[in-house]
């Protein structure tokens, strides 16, 4: 059976870093941490869990800090946790049943971002994937591994998505602190390398979550520049057209440009719910409920199929909720056959 390591990096986290490791320890051989500089006693509670730890300073720079990380593991894969995040279900014999895939070199997981305001939402994410020294995160923050380390470490292997979750309460208190420590870092890392749409997109959202009154023309600056090239970026831009289409009212609704992120944000992003709901409402501020009820269509075979996109945050109560809404317009337009099948979620 391939050997798997649980990664943690931690600072100051105690309890919730009890909490992570508890909840996987079982699926894994064995426990590595790197705490960055921990005031706390977490690193007293990650020996008392049995895990191997490592303690450097803060480099001010999370790839670096991970990618240290990811030198302590010894084992053939790597299944990855923040301090703050959980499994609430067993998951060995699922995680067992993984890794024995030869044909693969890293799973997605689904993280469930417990909101403050109450509810959650999901994203795919690779935590689960196989070890290899030249697989290293990129990025002062907001890090990632490049899809192409992993294409090139294990060349024939593919990355598998899977319907394995675990919790994620890092957005209560003090997540607005963190956002604005992350932006000098977001601005560093796009003064250093210019030219990257991921961090101008999530250096706007940035902005944004702060009340920085730069995000808006930032996001439109990204936006104008999208309709200008063939193929899109990053899924973060995704958020970014939603985020504008949101904002667009008055005499902008009639004006060409609208029609053109329109058209680019369905080209792009017709299997991004939080995009296609962005695109129903601005149609309906415009009047056209038809090209309203085309979006709303969208959604209705995302819930029937279960096939959209996670790579960005998706609220699951969007696909409880826009039923009453299919119906109400389908019923407008005399589409009767929809307001039919609307009837067994209503």
């Amino acid at each position: 059976m391939p050997s798997i390591s649980l990664a943690i990096m931690v600072r100051d986290d105690a309890e919730r870093l009890r909490r992570a490791i508890r909840s996987a320890a079982s699926a894994v051989d064995e426990v590595v941490i790197l705490d960055t500089g921990s005031k706390d006693d977490t690193v007293e509670v990650a020996k008392g869990e049995g895990a191997r730890i490592e303690q450097i300073e803060w480099p001010n720079n999370f790839a670096h800090a991970l990618n240290r990380l990811l030198s302590l593991v010894k084992t053939e894969w790597i299944l990855r946790l923040d301090s703050d995040e959980w499994f609430e279900l067993d998951i060995k014999e699922s995680i067992r049943q993984l890794v024995a895939e030869e044909d693969v070199f890293a799973f997605r997981l689904i993280r469930r971002d417990i909101k403050p305001e109450g509810g959650y939402e999901e994203i795919a994410l690779q935590r689960l994937w196989r070890h290899h020294p030249a697989i290293q995160y990129k990025g002062t923050v907001h890090e990632n591994i490049p899809h192409e380390l992993f294409a090139q470490s294990w060349p024939g292997k593919v990355e598998v998505a899977t319907p394995i979750w675990f919790w994620h309460d890092g957005y209560g208190a003090g997540f607005l602190d963190k956002i604005q420590r992350n932006i000098p870092l977001m601005e560093k890392e796009l003064e250093e390398n210019p030219g990257q749409p991921s961090f101008e997109a999530m250096l706007a959202k940035g902005y944004q979550d702060v009340g920085n009154p730069a995000w808006l023309p930032l996001m439109n600056q990204i936006v104008d520049r999208s309709l200008q090239e063939a193929t899109h970026n990053t899924s973060v831009q995704s958020v970014i057209f939603a985020e504008v289409l949101n904002t667009i009212q008055g005499q902008q609704l009639q004006e060409p440009r609208t029609d053109q992120i329109l058209s680019r944000a369905l080209q792009w992003f017709s299997a991004t719910p939080g995009v296609v709901v962005a695109v129903y409402n601005l149609q309906m501020r415009r009047g056209r409920k038809q090209e309203a009820l085309d979006a709303l269509l969208l959604l209705e075979q995302m819930a029937t199929t279960g096939q959209y996109d996670r790579s960005m945050p998706v609220n699951p109560a969007v696909f409880t909720q826009f039923w009453k809404l299919l119906d109400r317009l389908a019923d407008q337009l005399g589409r009767w056959d929809i307001c039919k099948r609307c009837e067994a979620h209503l």
